[in-house]
């Protein structure tokens, strides 16, 4: 690969030339006697300081970041910039030979972009049908980088499929993907998310996947959404605290700050959280 060559060649130089420049300048100096004329003359230090710049570490610094640029904007079908093989034919050339051999990512990626555009304004029945094949492509997929395309793509397409996906998604083993499956919920009706938000808020294990439900409830409003915050400022972990309490400030329109005790008065004078969650009626915010 070229990436580590093109780092080491440039090192390698620096190294040799910083060792060359170091002994010339002892040698001349102790034979001139005057150090601070000499690297004054060289054009490498401070005469009245004495104190030596370093310009083959500049240099080095700028063919580094040359090297990146060219290397960039060359393409590099592999490594730490492969993105960039975008901007380059023979790259492109090499992909398009690849997916010739199997099915690859991108080509998973582009061919439920285009089910997704073809199903996204059309009836019930075309949309369901779409994400019962992304729905296929999630759960028959290994690499999670498919499943979280699949998952995503999904949350575009409102219909029943797209509702058990992502309850299935919400309990899923992988962090990943019930952290994905949150972000789709908040693109769901109010009725199907706010449950399964609570859910993942009150019953997940992981500190990421509840604190991420927490500030996804701020996009929704009443009595079920303020009922489930509140619950949240009394939690063990203060990060789900002071989370709650931002996403209150969201549904609520107040401004109370990350003051929790201010919450729990403010929630607790029977103004608004004891609204019955079952005659709620949901507003996105």
């Amino acid at each position: 690969m070229i990436w580590p060559s093109a780092f080491a060649v440039p090192l390698l130089i620096f190294a040799r030339r910083n060792r060359y420049l170091t002994l010339r300048v002892a040698r001349e100096g102790e034979r001139s006697g005057d150090y601070g004329r000499l690297i004054a003359a060289q054009g490498i230090g401070n005469p009245h300081t004495g104190n030596v710049t370093n310009f083959a570490m500049i240099r080095t610094i700028l063919a580094i970041a040359a090297t990146t640029v060219v290397i960039s904007v060359c393409g590099c079908a592999e490594g730490p910039l492969w993105r960039m093989g975008q901007y380059t034919p023979w790259v492109k050339q090499q992909w398009a030979a690849e997916e010739k051999l199997a099915d690859t990512l991108f080509s998973k990626k582009r061919r439920m972009t285009e089910i997704v555009d073809r199903a996204r304004h059309g009836s019930i029945e075309d949309r369901d049908q779409a994400a019962q094949k992304l729905f296929s492509e999630f759960y028959s997929d290994t690499i999670l980088l498919t499943r979280l395309q699949a998952l995503t793509l999904m949350s575009d397409l409102d219909c029943p499929t797209t509702y058990r996906a992502l309850q299935s998604a919400s309990v899923d083993p992988n962090v990943d993907i019930r952290l994905a499956a949150v972000q789709a919920w908040r693109k769901i009706p109010d009725e199907h998310a706010i449950p399964a938000l609570v859910q993942m808020l009150e019953h997940d294990r992981n500190i990421d996947v509840r604190l991420a439900a927490t500030r996804a409830l701020g996009d929704f409003t009443g009595g079920a959404t303020i009922a489930a915050l509140q619950s949240a400022l009394s939690d063990p972990d203060p990060a789900i605290q002071l989370r709650a309490t931002e996403s209150l400030a969201r549904t609520t329109g107040e401004s109370l700050g990350r003051d929790v005790a201010a919450w729990k008065r403010f929630l607790g004078d029977q103004r608004v959280a004891n609204q019955p969650p079952s005659g709620d009626t949901a507003l996105r915010r």
